[in-house]
Protein backbone atom coordinates (compact mmCIF):
# COMPACT_ATOMS: atom_id res chain seq x y z
CA UNK A 1 0.00 0.00 0.00
CA UNK A 2 1.93 2.98 -1.25
CA UNK A 3 -0.44 5.08 1.01
CA UNK A 4 1.77 4.45 4.26
CA UNK A 5 5.10 4.62 2.43
CA UNK A 6 6.08 7.94 3.41
CA UNK A 7 4.68 6.79 6.84
CA UNK A 8 7.11 4.04 6.85
CA UNK A 9 9.84 5.66 5.27
CA UNK A 10 9.63 8.94 8.27
CA UNK A 11 9.60 5.96 11.13
CA UNK A 12 13.04 4.52 9.70
CA UNK A 13 14.35 8.32 9.62
CA UNK A 14 13.04 8.88 13.42
CA UNK A 15 14.85 5.36 14.59
CA UNK A 16 17.65 7.78 14.44
CA UNK A 17 16.57 10.97 15.73
CA UNK A 18 17.90 12.28 19.68
CA UNK A 19 14.13 11.51 20.68
CA UNK A 20 13.95 8.42 19.07
CA UNK A 21 12.19 6.60 22.51
CA UNK A 22 9.64 9.34 22.88
CA UNK A 23 8.58 9.02 18.99
CA UNK A 24 8.56 4.78 19.61
CA UNK A 25 5.97 5.38 22.33
CA UNK A 26 4.21 7.92 20.29
CA UNK A 27 3.86 5.63 17.41
CA UNK A 28 3.18 2.36 19.62
CA UNK A 29 0.05 4.44 21.08
CA UNK A 30 -1.13 5.59 17.27
CA UNK A 31 -0.71 2.16 16.06
CA UNK A 32 -2.42 0.48 18.73
CA UNK A 33 -5.45 2.88 17.89
CA UNK A 34 -5.02 2.99 14.26
CA UNK A 35 -2.83 0.70 12.39
CA UNK A 36 -0.58 3.25 9.76
CA UNK A 37 2.59 1.57 10.66
CA UNK A 38 3.66 -1.10 12.79
CA UNK A 39 6.11 0.35 15.78
CA UNK A 40 8.27 -2.50 14.82
CA UNK A 41 9.73 -0.25 12.15
CA UNK A 42 10.99 1.63 14.25
CA UNK A 43 11.85 -0.99 17.51
CA UNK A 44 14.03 -2.97 15.61
CA UNK A 45 16.69 -0.67 14.01
CA UNK A 46 16.81 1.05 17.32
CA UNK A 47 17.43 -2.04 18.79
CA UNK A 48 20.08 -2.98 17.08
CA UNK A 49 21.53 0.23 16.93
CA UNK A 50 21.97 0.25 20.48
CA UNK A 51 21.59 -3.70 21.79
CA UNK A 52 22.23 -2.69 25.41
CA UNK A 53 18.79 -0.10 25.38
CA UNK A 54 16.69 -2.76 23.12
CA UNK A 55 14.62 -4.29 26.25
CA UNK A 56 13.92 -0.16 27.49
CA UNK A 57 12.79 0.27 23.90
CA UNK A 58 10.59 -2.58 23.77
CA UNK A 59 9.22 -1.47 27.49
CA UNK A 60 8.17 1.94 25.57
CA UNK A 61 6.51 0.19 23.14
CA UNK A 62 4.63 -2.51 25.10
CA UNK A 63 3.93 1.04 27.53
CA UNK A 64 2.56 3.09 24.48
CA UNK A 65 0.62 0.02 22.96
CA UNK A 66 -1.22 -0.39 26.16
CA UNK A 67 -2.13 2.93 26.41
CA UNK A 68 -3.56 3.43 22.19
CA UNK A 69 -5.34 0.25 23.56
CA UNK A 70 -7.18 1.72 26.34
CA UNK A 71 -7.63 4.59 24.42
CA UNK A 72 -8.86 2.70 21.55
CA UNK A 73 -11.52 0.64 23.37
CA UNK A 74 -13.06 3.82 24.50
CA UNK A 75 -13.08 5.62 21.61
CA UNK A 76 -14.91 2.03 20.60
CA UNK A 77 -17.07 2.23 23.86
CA UNK A 78 -18.39 5.50 23.61
CA UNK A 79 -17.91 5.71 19.71
CA UNK A 80 -20.88 2.85 19.64
CA UNK A 81 -23.54 4.67 22.44
CA UNK A 82 -22.94 7.87 20.02
CA UNK A 83 -23.90 6.22 16.55
CA UNK A 84 -26.33 3.68 17.93
CA UNK A 85 -29.33 5.74 17.10
CA UNK A 86 -27.97 5.33 13.50
CA UNK A 87 -27.51 2.58 13.39
CA UNK A 88 -31.32 1.42 14.50
CA UNK A 89 -32.53 3.96 12.00
CA UNK A 90 -30.68 1.86 9.64
CA UNK A 91 -32.02 -0.76 10.90
CA UNK A 92 -28.98 -2.96 11.65
CA UNK A 93 -29.39 -3.43 15.27
CA UNK A 94 -30.90 -7.01 14.55
CA UNK A 95 -27.65 -7.85 12.55
CA UNK A 96 -25.23 -6.55 15.09
CA UNK A 97 -27.30 -8.52 17.65
CA UNK A 98 -27.24 -11.59 15.70
CA UNK A 99 -23.38 -11.50 14.94
CA UNK A 100 -22.58 -10.92 19.03
CA UNK A 101 -24.84 -13.56 19.85
CA UNK A 102 -23.00 -16.09 17.53
CA UNK A 103 -19.50 -14.56 18.73
CA UNK A 104 -20.56 -15.43 22.00
CA UNK A 105 -21.85 -19.01 21.20
CA UNK A 106 -18.29 -19.43 19.83
CA UNK A 107 -16.58 -18.26 22.55
CA UNK A 108 -18.51 -20.46 24.71
CA UNK A 109 -17.68 -23.77 22.34
CA UNK A 110 -14.42 -22.63 21.89
CA UNK A 111 -11.94 -20.18 23.16
CA UNK A 112 -9.10 -20.59 20.77
CA UNK A 113 -11.25 -20.62 17.65
CA UNK A 114 -12.97 -17.28 18.75
CA UNK A 115 -9.19 -16.16 19.53
CA UNK A 116 -8.54 -16.51 16.12
CA UNK A 117 -11.46 -15.32 14.02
Amino acid sequence: MKIFGPLYARAINWAQHRHAPRLLTGLSFIEAIAFPVPPEVMLAPMSLARPNRAMWFATLSLIGSLLGALVGYALGHYAFAAVQPLIEWLGWSEKIDAQVLQLRQVVAESPWRAFWL
